[in-house]
C-alpha cells in the first residue's frame, strides 16, 4: 500500500482498539498534497468524534491550520505554548529560529555563466528503481535548480544517477566538465550529496566517525600522515568545530540515530 493508505490502516487498527488519543510524528513528510488533504480530513473526523490528537511537525502552515493549541519546543525546552488563535507563523518563526525571517537577502551574482552540472538525455533502467528516460537539465553557479515530481516518478533514481551511485544506461552527466560514472568520480569532481532520507550518513556510527569519512585526508599530517596515520587531536577539534557551527548539540561520540532528523540533516 501507499504511505497514506498505510497510515489510514494504522489509524483504523487503533480505532478498533477504542484508542482515544493519537500522536502523529511528521505524518505529511512524504505525502503528496492530495494525500495530505485526505489525512487532514481524517484528523478532523477523529477530532469531531472526541479524539485527542498531538501533531508533531516542522510545517508551520499545516500546524496553524489544524491545531487548537500550539507548543514550540527548542533544544528540549518549551519556549511557547498557547492557543493557536494567539500566534501566527511569524511569531513561530521567531521563537524557533531566534530572529524574524525576512526575504531581504542579497544574492551575489557569479561572473561565470557557464553551467557547473550538465545532464543530457539521462536514462536509467534499473529494476529496483523507477525508470528515467530523456532527462536533461543544467545547474549554474550562484543558482538553485529545483527538481520536482510525484512519488515514484524517478526522483530517487535521478539522485542516485547524478551522484554516480546508479549506472546511467543512456546519456551523460558532467560535473565541472568531468564525466560522472561513479561515487568516487562525483566526489573528485567536487560534488557533495545530502540524501532525501538521511541515508548519506551511517545511523549506527558515532557522529565523529561519519565526519571523519570527509575529514581523513586533511588529518594525514606530518611524518605519521605519510604512513596513513590520522591526527586524532586535529580530527576531534575539527569535528567539534563543525558540529558547533551546524548547531548539533549531541556529543560527537553519540550515535547518529540518537539525533533528531534536523540534526542529522545539518
Amino acid at each position: 500500500m501507499s504511505v497514506s493508505r498505510r497510515q489510514k490502516a494504522a489509524v483504523l487498527a487503533l480505532l478498533l482498539r477504542n484508542v482515544k488519543y493519537f500522536i502523529f510524528d511528521e505524518p505529511t513528510a512524504v505525502l503528496s498534497p492530495p494525500e495530505t488533504e485526505l489525512l487532514f480530513n481524517l484528523f478532523k473526523s477523529l477530532k469531531a468524534e472526541g479524539a485527542g490528537i498531538v501533531l508533531i511537525s516542522h510545517k508551520l502552515n499545516e500546524t496553524l491550520a489544524l491545531s487548537d493549541r500550539v507548543t514550540v519546543i527548542k533544544q528540549g525546552k518549551t519556549v511557547l505554548s498557547g492557543s493557536t488563535d494567539s500566534v501566527n507563523k511569524e511569531k513561530l518563526d521567531e521563537e524557533l529560529f531566534g530572529a524574524k525571517i525576512t526575504s531581504q537577502y542579497k544574492i551575489k551574482k557569479s561572473a561565470c555563466n557557464s553551467p557547473i552540472l550538465i545532464v543530457r538525455e539521462l536514462g536509467v533502467e534499473n529494476e529496483s528503481y523507477p525508470f528515467l528516460r530523456g532527462i536533461s537539465c543544467e545547474a549554474h553557479s550562484a543558482t538553485i535548480l529545483g527538481i520536482a515530481g510525484v512519488r515514484d516518478s524517478g526522483l530517487r533514481t535521478f539522485e542516485y544517477a547524478v551522484t554516480g551511485a546508479l549506472k546511467a544506461d543512456f546519456g551523460s552527466i558532467l560535473l565541472e566538465g568531468k564525466a560522472v560514472t561513479s561515487i568516487i568520480g562525483f566526489r573528485q569532481a567536487g560534488g557533495a550529496y545530502l540524501s532525501s532520507d538521511g541515508s548519506s550518513v551511517s545511523k549506527v556510527l558515532p557522529l565523529r566517525d561519519t565526519l571523519i569519512i570527509h575529514l581523513h585526508h586533511r588529518s594525514l599530517q606530518g611524518p605519521l600522515g605519510k604512513l596513513g596515520i590520522m591526527n586524532g587531536a586535529f580530527l576531534n577539534s575539527k569535528v567539534k568545530e563543525i558540529m558547533e557551527e551546524a548547531g548539533v548539540v549531541r556529543p560527537y561520540l553519540a550515535r547518529t540515530d540518537s539525533c533528531s532528523g534536523g540534526m542529522i540533516q545539518r
